[in-house]
């Protein structure tokens, strides 16, 4: 904590003259043969009022220190923050959060690599429209020793008929969920501050961004969904979105469903609510991959019947409430 302290007051002091554009944080973990390239594509943006908050979650790996450390050193824009405990991605996210002073917040990948001219791009897009959310798309490139050969390629585009429009959160999630194309990372998306800095992520879990990132929609006042795809995605071996089902993944996807189910039960929502259909949507995904999984523990039936019991006494009753209602007003006669 002494060493965040100190680096954040060094920067606040620099940047005391001018408002910075975008804050870009980067979670670092066991990367150091990829760092080097995500970090180049930040420092030498085209928009140079930014901050770049980079995060050492614990890496087991010293190089990624040593890279961290030699980039900060060179480059005075950078705050680079050193977890003395590990927090998961989603942890590192919140402590970035904690002490960005953009205007627009983007999460970086510390695997993954930008345009150079992407942060002008999307600031000016942004201001130009008093937007909180600019929705774009990604390039995957594979990694040389990552075999796709009977796994899912992974894209990233957004549905042509939602490009170049302004809408509200809520309907933005229900016309890309018409069209299959709602994309939850975090990645993809450049935040307002003053939007994104009401939310934390879950930490120590994986997809922790799944229950979040539509909260977070749900909830902005304009979205605007581009075709430009500025982000470079790296699908490699042993990265979260490679990982095959387990116990440990099928107990984070029971997270981020009990997440979402939680919140929506603060709301006061109908059956044709955005954000209910898509958390409807993720836990008949969830249930199907539980029913087809053969090493069941009484740690996953446990949960799986506590989101089940929710399932059937809350969301459920959401539909059938709706569909009585309709059919006391005559709407279905």
């Amino acid at each position: 904590m002494h060493i965040e302290v100190i680096l954040t007051i060094s920067y606040m002091s620099f940047n005391i003259m001018y408002t910075l554009n975008i804050s870009i944080i980067i979670p670092v973990y066991n990367v150091s043969n990829y760092l080097k390239k995500c970090l180049e594509s930040v420092i030498n943006q085209s928009l140079l009022d930014i901050e770049i908050i980079i995060i050492n979650d614990c890496s087991p790996d010293p190089l990624d220190h040593e890279i961290c450390n030699e980039y900060a050193s060179n480059d005075k824009r950078i705050i680079y923050i050193q977890h003395k405990k590990n927090l998961g991605l989603g942890g590192a996210r919140n402590t970035g959060l904690s002490v960005a002073k953009g205007e627009y917040v983007w999460f970086l990948d510390s695997d993954d690599f930008i345009d150079t001219n992407a942060c002008e791009f999307l600031y000016t897009l942004a201001k130009s429209k008093n937007i909180d959310v600019v929705a774009f798309s990604a390039t995957s490139h594979v990694d040389g020793n990552l075999c796709l050969s009977g796994r899912d390629y992974y894209y990233y585009w957004r549905d042509l008929a939602m490009l170049d429009n302004i809408y509200c959160g809520k309907e933005f999630i229900g016309l890309a969920l018409a069209s299959n194309s709602f994309i939850v990372s975090a990645c993809l998306h450049l935040f307002s501050n003053k939007l994104i800095s009401n939310y934390k992520f879950r930490e120590h879990v994986i997809h922790e961004d799944t229950d979040l990132i539509p909260m977070v929609i749900y909830n902005a006042n304009s979205v605007y969904c581009i075709k430009y795809a500025p982000y470079y995605r790296l699908l490699r071996e042993g990265s979260i979105t490679q990982s095959k089902v387990t116990e440990s993944t099928l107990m984070n996807k029971f997270s981020y469903v009990e997440s979402l189910f939680n919140y929506m039960g603060e709301l006061d929502l109908n059956a044709k609510d955005p954000l209910l259909l898509y958390s409807l949507q993720l836990f008949h995904a969830v249930e199907h991959q539980y029913s087809e999984y053969i090493n069941k523990t009484n740690s996953t039936e446990v949960l799986f019947s506590s989101l089940r019991k929710i399932y059937n006494n809350s969301l459920m009753q959401i539909t059938k409430e709706d569909i009585k209602q309709n059919v006391e007003s005559g709407a279905y006669n």
